[in-house]
């Protein structure tokens, strides 16, 4: 990823920056409509604090979005390093659609 073309939309959680066995990643999430928001976080985050910033940054309800990861569903307790996760990953935002 070419962080000089995402500077402006890297969004920084937690402490970064603290000794880790492995970097900290940054993880793009996107939807299908608008463009992507990268975030720099602690591997051992919970990545609700990652999905929680995305709806109030998209003023998105939270608890009408699901957050995916290679197909499956993201729980809120899980972290980057629990998925497995490296940089450069996406992380996928759907809203919950009613009805069929």
């Amino acid at each position: 990823m070419d962080i000089a073309a995402t500077e402006t939309k890297l969004v920084f959680l937690a402490s970064v920056g603290r000794k880790n066995s492995r970097p900290d990643p940054i993880l793009r999430v996107k939807n299908q409509e608008e463009d992507d928001v990268c975030y720099l976080l602690d591997r051992s985050m919970p990545l609700r604090a990652l999905m929680a910033e995305y709806c109030v940054r998209r003023g998105l309800p939270y608890g009408a979005m699901r957050f995916t990861y290679d197909g499956t569903r993201i729980t809120e307790a899980k972290s980057a390093e629990d998925l497995g996760m490296d940089d450069e990953d996406v992380i996928d935002a759907w809203a919950d659609q009613l009805g069929g």
